[in-house]
């Protein structure tokens, strides 16, 4: 039997890192679809770079091979049975019932407004547990609640925000559904030597949520299972 896939498509912009160095700013459009054998498939196309210095700028402009990576042609990584089976398996256990929630996400270290906007990002949600997950997202220490906000498309909903970790971070929901449409992180901390207080520093918005019967046209064959029994071969 043909695995069915959730399939989300979503657009942001998050840095990048090397050598211990902010790179850039990276933009792009993704698409990933879970299969429901924990098979699946990620495409990623590039749109723009951006940079908080010219420094920043010019030390990018300067590595061709990093340029190079500016490719408009969609990245293409398909995942075996089991490899990428997304966040369904643990949304498929967690309770509804806030008190039990908030205990279970803190045993699993995602209590927090990064760690909640992660798990319900690139998934479909329950609309129970959707909305007790947003319950417990409004009750943390330090959240506030934003009767209007704004995800940098430019659609409207209503917020949550906290500092975690040097940064504001706010969930964007649609305000009816509680459908997760988005999240943003400011830079907060003023020890940060990469970019000023106030800085955009990552953004995603979440276009569409869908159960897929296939993966799109032309994807190549899946791999092959991995080795059975474990052990008895080398993943290649």
């Amino acid at each position: 039997m043909s695995p069915s896939y959730e399939h989300i498509v979503s657009q942001g912009a998050h840095g990048e890192i090397g050598n211990n160095v902010h790179q850039r700013m990276r933009e792009a459009h993704r698409e990933v679809w879970f299969g429901s054998d924990g098979s699946g498939l990620i495409t990623e196309t590039w749109i723009r770079s951006s940079f908080f210095t010219e420094e920043q700028r010019e030390r990018w402009d300067s590595a061709g091979h990093l340029a190079a990576r500016e490719a408009t042609i969609p990245s293409m990584d398909l995942f075996a049975a089991g490899r990428l089976p997304g966040h369904g398996p643990m949304l498929s256990k967690l309770p509804t019932d806030t008190s039990a929630l908030t205990t279970k996400l803190e045993a699993l270290r995602m209590l927090s407004l990064y760690g909640i906007g992660d798990l319900i990002g690139e998934a479909l949600v329950p609309d129970a547990l959707r909305r007790a997950l947003h319950q417990v997202a409004a009750q943390l220490p330090g959240a506030e609640v934003l009767a209007t906000a704004t995800d940098e498309l430019g659609r409207t909903g209503h917020g949550i925000s906290r500092v975690e970790h040097g940064e504001r971070v706010e969930l964007i929901f649609d305000p009816d559904s509680f459908e997760l449409l988005g999240s943003r992180e400011v830079l907060v901390d003023p020890d940060a030597d990469y970019a000023q207080p106030g800085a955009l520093v990552g953004w995603t918005s979440y276009l569409s949520r869908e159960i897929a019967t296939s993966l799109p046209e032309g994807t190549p064959p899946m791999p092959g299972p991995l080795c059975s029994p474990p052990g008895s071969g080398r993943e290649r």
